[in-house]
């Protein structure tokens, strides 16, 4: 009778996703039961077990009812992204903030997505916006998701190309290429800020003449923030990352994603990435 039942969840296809508290143990497989006989759409029920702590963003989690069946289709920004929610990273809550970021995508910019996941950015990006788009991943089967979503979604094949490396290896990578993004988005809220430094790369080499007059590059860098002002805490953090002082980085807009915890907020710095200072970056 003391017991608070949850008053929501996630849902990825046919999963519903509970994160339930430590009172609720007894009564989970009920919780569950109750959800597939109310939900008909829902058919796997899960708990999340643990916090998201692994290198690929995955966390543990158990069946409370169901099938055991976490291979998904969800239908996003016109687009059906399939993967399997056991392997690859998905949150539901970051629906608006994709549609949010793509709707700043003009047809045939090029964009980088450094964490691109099943590819809730990148695919929609280069089907309905017409864009260029360079995905990454380091979680193999997220990249093989973005493949395989790339082609079910017939995506042409030159306007999306998927690589599987550690995202500072694939920067570098794109850097030596000569590739001059528009957008560059590091949806990594925990490491991200520490990636910024090797946006250098783009622009540091004058031999390089990327440096095109009137290119601008915007970058979309993802925190979390436990600060009373997680704007600016943000803002602070990104400035400190790429050595350059908060009053000269030129940011478009803080946004405040989503509230993660008590205290703890998700928030997405778009910015313009400043000129190198002497042909070298500071």
């Amino acid at each position: 009778r003391d017991v608070v039942l949850p008053t929501s969840f996630e849902t990825i296809g046919h999963v519903a996703h509970l994160n339930l508290r430590e009172q609720h143990g007894p009564h989970k497989a009920l919780i569950g039961a109750v959800l597939l006989d109310k939900c008909p759409q829902i058919r796997t029920v899960v708990n999340k077990c643990a916090s998201i702590s692994s290198t690929f963003r995955t966390f543990s989690m158990e069946l409370l009812a169901g099938d055991p069946d976490l291979d998904v289709a969800v239908h996003e920004s016109g687009t059906t992204l399939c993967f399997n929610f056991g392997e690859v990273f998905w949150n539901s809550r970051l629906q608006n903030e994709h549609r949010r970021i793509l709707g700043l995508i003009q047809p045939g910019e090029v964009v980088v997505d450094v964490f691109a996941g099943a590819g809730p950015f990148a695919v929609p990006a280069a089907k309905h916006r017409g864009a260029f788009v360079f995905a990454n991943d380091l979680n193999p089967a997220a990249a093989q998701c973005l493949k395989a979503n790339s082609i079910q979604n017939k995506v042409p094949p030159d306007s999306l190309i998927v690589s599987n490396e550690d995202g500072r290896d694939f920067l570098r990578g794109l850097a030596d290429q000569q590739v001059q993004p528009n957008h560059i988005l590091m949806n990594l809220p925990e490491l991200a800020p520490d990636f910024l430094p090797v946006l250098w790369g783009f622009q540091s080499r004058p031999d390089r003449e990327l440096a095109v007059k009137g290119h601008v590059m915007h970058v979309h860098c993802y925190c979390f923030s436990n600060a009373e002002d997680p704007r600016g805490d943000a803002v602070r953090r990104v400035a400190a990352a790429l050595g350059v002082p908060t009053d000269l980085l030129q940011v478009d807009e803080a946004h405040v994603v989503r509230s993660v915890a008590v205290g703890k907020e998700m928030v997405c710095v778009s910015f313009r990435m400043p000129p190198s200072i002497g042909g070298q970056s500071p």
